[in-house]
């Protein structure tokens, strides 16, 4: 998808409009990046680094996904503005896709009593980690959420 994306797509780059580099790693990867590091030190360190790299990655995905839909909803509201919201159909049904499973994943987390038990537990036991995974689920859902309310309405 990266080589595509700067090989054949490169021409449709509006570098007036889309975000830099620089400003991806200061506003997107660094925040989500320092927040899996620091709010998961202490999740399977008896494993071991290895077990620990790994649950700070999977945490950095998570928070990571959660946000990474606002720059794509930035640019089809950008787009909408001149062509009209769901002239892109095929880019809207993707999104609304996208939500649709976002929210039955969160609706999962919460619904499961062991997994929703678990989360407040070790909330409650000091460890922000599942916390901060649920509440990147439910940000996640909620901006998708708007976008599924315009697409149906």
């Amino acid at each position: 998808v990266i080589y595509y994306m700067n090989t054949s797509l490169k021409a449709t780059v509006d570098r007036k409009n889309d975000m830099s580099r620089r400003t991806q790693l200061l506003f997107v990867i660094a925040p989500t990046l320092g927040l899996a590091i620091f709010v998961n030190p202490g999740v399977k360190m008896h494993l071991g680094i290895p077990a620990w790299i790994c649950n700070v990655l999977w945490a950095f995905a998570t928070y990571l996904e959660a946000i990474s839909v606002v720059p794509q909803l930035m640019v089809m509201k950008h787009i909408s503005d001149s062509v009209g919201f769901f002239e892109r159909k095929s880019t809207a049904d993707y999104v609304f896709a996208l939500g649709i499973t976002r929210f039955l994943a969160c609706a999962s987390w919460i619904i499961q009593p062991s997994t929703f038990g678990y989360v407040i537990a070790v909330t409650m036991a000091g460890r922000l980690w599942a916390f901060c995974t649920l509440v990147a689920e439910i940000v996640q859902t909620f901006i998708l959420a708007d976008f599924c309310y315009y697409y149906v309405k």
